[in-house]
């Protein structure tokens, strides 16, 4: 990664925008960032740390406290950073979550991200990535690295990189762990331990179960199962033979109660045959009266057609004559109708002669009335104009009265609009008088405010304080208890071991048998739960300390700000900081009120000389409508004389006729209609008596038609009787009466016929039957089988026993044999199981630093990685310190409860020691700690694998040199940059800038920093 460029905004000390181009110093430059201490140099690794991964370079510094204090409210913090990784270029762009002040009002703006690739003209290449987390492993995807890893390799922070050198193995494994990515060593330890772990207890789970067949067995070994196996298959062989002897039984018990059960059935069935015949013979009178009663219909049936042909005949004339009667009815009927209807004729041809002179009547009396209709519309006209005469001039007199009117009006709003203007000429002093007020009650608003943080604060102050001395007390309270029970527990051990000694068991001291006189007081000695429990208390109560003296420290600075913040509001306000608010509030609600009169003034002003154009132009239109209405006076005169002279024309011509409208329109009427209804009743009379004339001859010739069907049926049905008489006594019937008697539907007599035949069918059948019954039981007897039932029930009771018996056995066989699989299966699983064991427990032993080094798999590996880091950073402290010290790892154990195989130590060429890195100087700790990161960097590129380690910043350190270690070191790094990385180091130390030409010059001041570029 090469930076390219940097932008920060409201970001650390930097209160506006400062930009920094590094492509200014060089493509591998080799700079310096210079300032005086507090100015803001860690601020820019900050911004670039920041910009990357959303964290600062120090694990000290905050990202919620990244804004700039000096920033005004409304400008955003944030940082935009471009850089280059390989061929490619990305751009990114970050702000943190802040308070920012927008139309006059707090806003919380969230955490934002973009990043973009970008080609070499800043075009973009891709789609932006805005989600935090997609930004995140993005970044991490491009550079290789974790934001810990960058703070390792490629910004070495102010005082945290001299932590590799001097931290224990311990704390060692978990910074290279994360630079080397050798989590997947701590999985394989997890996972062999975890392997190890379930087989062991799958091993013991396998035990159980295996005892716990046993178990459900009743038995305590396999071979006592064997031998029950074999119990078993004897005690079934002879249950068999049992069952086998039991069936024979049971099948001649069978045999002899299904022989009993067919001689019964031959029995019951010359039974049945016996009651059958006799309900039949029962039936036999019944049956032969049903053969008479058919016999009967059937030769009533012989007659039923001609019966029914006479039948119909019969109705027929009935209804010929009733048809002959009606028609002979109407005939009457009509011909009376049709005199009446001529007479009706005669008398309306007799009116119809008078409608000639009546149509001339009312032709005269039309023009009559058109004549008196104009007449009526002239007097209309007239009365019309002579009150638009008037009209005209009362609109002239009530213009003439407008006119005077609106030129009072004027008057009157001129001398309005003068006293107006002088009233709302005070609007600009009493806004500037405003402004100045709504200034103070702002302030004087905050400073209230403050005052009551202030307030608060002090109070809270006060609680905290009060907490730090109850946390200090119960600290001294828990230690004061974990001490005095540390004394019982000591001192009680030779009890406690008394209170486990058994009678005839050894001593787990001396290892004699005998106890003559144990220790006693085991009761007060306490049990390590207490002892753990104390010691949980102490440590709690000392953190609870630890945090109420952060919290105290923490609002301490706040009260600090809360202060402060009063003062320079008291400031602000000079004079008025000790005038009440309210007073100032009420005077500003004076001065505005004041200015809300003026301001209204001014829009009664704006009004008022509105008004006047507008009274100004009515009176414009005022006098141009008198001039209008007078010439209207003069037309509707003329208008009026014209109308009187035609209306006297036309009444002359009326003479002494009829005057009235109504009377006349009603003569009219009185002629139309009778004129209408005469002509309407003559042609209805004339269609009245031409229908009744066809309708009369219609009936005429149904009477006729009628009278000759009736003669000719009669004929046909005195044939019909004679015939019908004649048949019936040949049918052997004596009248028409008795032949209805005997007559039965043809549906009927069949059913009748069907019985009778069915019945004697089944008697004959019947009587069969019951001769072949007595026939089957001749010679036989009658069994018993109740007692037949009760032998066979006896066998198959036997059976069942038996049968009971051999499913018990047969499932208390199955039960062992099943039992006895399943301890072969677990048995042949247990021996896998442990030969897998055997080897996953061992590697698991060593992958978890069982061994005599105490080195883990993990740590087995980083340690490998790290002599490669410590033969790179002994070579570079080497030549820094003129041959003098050399790095190497610690091989030897000092304590074999620690783990190992991470530590370094120090080989003085001058004393030929070899002692810890600890104990080398302040000097000689950056050396050996500068070493080290730039040898750390070096092995790191080479596992890369990709990674592109273009750029090194190193915070701070170079102030512990002298003059000529610090040209050594500098010479260091100058090769490092020679072999093509970007080199920037931050230090105030003043003979670095006279030998580092490139520089970032970090300027200081009170309201914030900033950034110079110095080639």
């Amino acid at each position: 990664m090469r930076p390219l460029k940097l932008a920060m905004q409201a970001f650390g000390p930097f209160a506006g925008r400062e930009e920094i181009d590094f492509t200014t110093l060089g493509y591998n430059a080799f700079f310096l960032i210079h300032g005086p201490t507090g100015a803001g140099k860690t601020s820019i690794l900050d911004a670039v740390c920041y910009a990357l991964y959303g964290t600062p370079s120090g694990s000290t510094r905050d990202e919620h406290n990244l804004r700039s204090h000096h920033a005004p409210d409304d400008l955003p913090c944030e940082v935009e950073f471009l850089c280059q990784v390989g061929p490619r270029r990305f751009q990114v762009r970050r702000s943190p979550e802040q308070i920012l002040l927008r139309k006059g009002k707090e806003q919380k703006s969230p955490h934002k991200v973009t990043l973009i690739e970008v080609d070499a003209d800043g075009a973009v290449v891709g789609t932006p990535l805005t989600r935090i987390g997609e930004v995140k492993e993005k970044v991490e995807e491009v550079l290789g690295f974790t934001a810990d890893q960058f703070r390792q390799v490629v910004i070495l922070p102010q005082g945290e990189f001299r932590k590799l050198l001097l931290a224990p193995s311990a704390d060692k494994e978990k910074i290279l762990e994360k630079l080397f990515a050798t989590e997947r060593f701590r999985r394989i330890e997890n996972e062999l331990k975890e392997r190890s772990t379930a087989l062991a207890r799958s091993l013991e789970g396998i035990r159980n179960t295996i005892r716990g067949i046993l178990e459900g067995q009743e038995v305590g070994t396999v071979p006592e199962l064997e031998s029950r196996r074999g119990e078993l298959e004897t005690l079934e062989k002879e249950l068999a033979e049992r069952s086998a002897a039991a069936a024979a039984h049971l099948k001649v018990a069978n045999e002899a109660l299904q022989q009993g059960h067919l001689v019964e059935e031959k029995f019951l069935r010359l039974e049945r045959a016996q009651a059958v015949t006799a309900s039949l013979e029962a039936r036999r009178d019944a049956i032969d009266e049903l053969a008479v009663r058919g016999e009967r219909g059937k030769r009533a049936l012989s007659l039923a057609d001609l019966h029914e042909a006479l039948t119909r005949d019969r109705r027929q004339s009935r209804d010929l004559a009733a048809r002959i009667t009606a028609l002979e009815k109407d005939l009457v009927r009509m011909r009376g109708e049709l005199s009446v209807a001529q007479g009706q004729q005669e008398e309306l041809r007799k009116l119809a002669e008078e409608i000639p002179a009546r149509t001339a009547e009312r032709s005269t009396l039309e023009g009559h009335l058109r004549l008196m209709e104009e007449v009526a519309a002239g007097e209309q006209a007239l009365h019309g104009a002579e009150e638009a005469r008037q009209a005209s001039r009362t609109a002239h007199d009530k213009a003439q009265g407008a006119i005077a009117q609106l030129e009072a009006d004027l008057k009157a709003s001129g001398e309005r609009i003068e006293a107006l203007a002088a009233e709302a000429g005070r609007r600009g002093e009493l806004e500037e008088r405003l402004k100045g007020m709504d200034a103070r009650i702002a302030a004087a608003r905050k400073l209230a405010a403050a005052v009551a943080r202030e307030v608060t604060q002090a109070r809270e102050r006060e609680t905290l304080s009060a907490r730090c001395g109850a946390g200090e007390e119960a600290v001294h309270r828990a230690v004061a208890r974990h001490d005095t029970l540390s004394h019982r527990f000591i001192h009680g051990q030779a009890a406690r071991l008394a209170r486990e000694l058994h009678d005839g068991e050894p001593c787990p001291v001396c290892g004699s048998p005998d106890h003559p006189v144990p220790a006693g007081g085991a009761e007060d000695v306490p049990t390590d739960q207490e002892m753990d429990a104390a010691k949980t208390a102490v440590d709690a109560a000392r953190k609870e300390l630890d945090r109420a003296r952060t919290a105290l420290a923490r609002h301490d600075i706040s009260l600090g700000e809360a202060r402060s913040e009063v003062n320079t509001l008291r400031q602000q306000l000079g004079t008025w900081a000790d005038t009440p608010l309210t007073e100032l509030e009420k005077e500003g609600e004076g001065v505005r009120t004041l200015l809300a009169e003026a301001v209204g003034k001014e829009q009664e002003l704006a009004a008022a000389r509105t008004d006047r154009a507008s009274l100004d132009a009515r009176l414009e239109r005022a006098r141009t409508e008198l001039a209008q209405r007078a010439d209207a006076v003069q037309e509707a005169a003329a208008r009026a004389d014209s109308l009187k002279g035609e209306l006297a024309a036309k009444i002359a011509g009326l003479g002494g006729q009829e005057r009235d409208p109504q009377a006349v329109r009603s003569r009219i009427a009185s002629i139309e209609k009778f004129i209408k209804e005469t002509a309407d009743g003559l042609r209805m009379a004339v269609e009245e008596a031409s229908r009744l004339e066809r309708e009369a001859s219609i009936r005429q010739g149904e009477r006729d038609a009628a009278g000759k069907s009736s003669v000719d049926l009669t004929g046909r049905l005195q044939t019909g009787e004679e015939r019908f008489v004649l048949r019936l006594a040949e049918a052997g019937f004596r009248d028409e009466e008795e032949f209805r008697a005997a007559g039965i539907p043809k549906d009927e007599l069949a059913r009748l016929e069907k019985e009778v035949a069915d019945y004697r069918e089944r008697l004959a059948t019947a009587r069969a039957e019951e001769a072949q019954a007595r026939e089957a039981c001749r010679g036989l007897a009658r069994p018993d089988l109740e007692a037949l039932a009760t032998a066979r029930t006896g066998a198959e009771g036997s059976v069942a026993e038996i049968a009971a018996e051999q499913e018990k056995a047969r499932s208390r066989l199955d039960s062992v044999l099943q039992a006895l699989a399943a301890i072969e299966k677990y048995q042949k699983e247990s021996a896998e199981q442990e030969r897998q064991y055997r080897v996953v427990s061992h590697l698991a032993s060593l992958a978890a630093g069982t061994n005599a080094q105490r080195i883990t798999l993990q740590r087995f590996v980083l340690a490998s990685l790290f002599e490669e880091v410590a033969i790179a950073a002994s070579a570079r402290l080497s030549r820094m310190s003129r041959g003098r010290y050399h790095l190497r790892r610690a091989e030897t154990v000092t304590d074999a409860r620690k783990g190992a195989g991470l530590d370094l130590e120090v080989t003085d060429d001058f004393t030929g020691q070899r002692r810890p890195a600890s104990s080398l100087s302040g000097g000689e700790t950056f050396l050996a700690s500068l070493s080290l990161a730039l040898g750390l960097s070096d092995v790191v590129l080479a596992q890369s694998g990709g990674r592109y380690l273009d750029t090194l910043f190193i915070d701070e350190g170079f102030g512990t040199l002298d003059p000529e270690t610090l040209d050594i070191a500098m010479d260091t790094l100058i090769r490092l940059n020679e072999q093509g990385r970007m080199v920037g180091i931050i230090s105030h130390v003043a003979e670095l800038k006279e030998q580092i030409p490139n520089r970032l010059e970090v300027v200081a001041g009170r309201s914030g920093s900033g950034v110079r570029v110095v080639c």
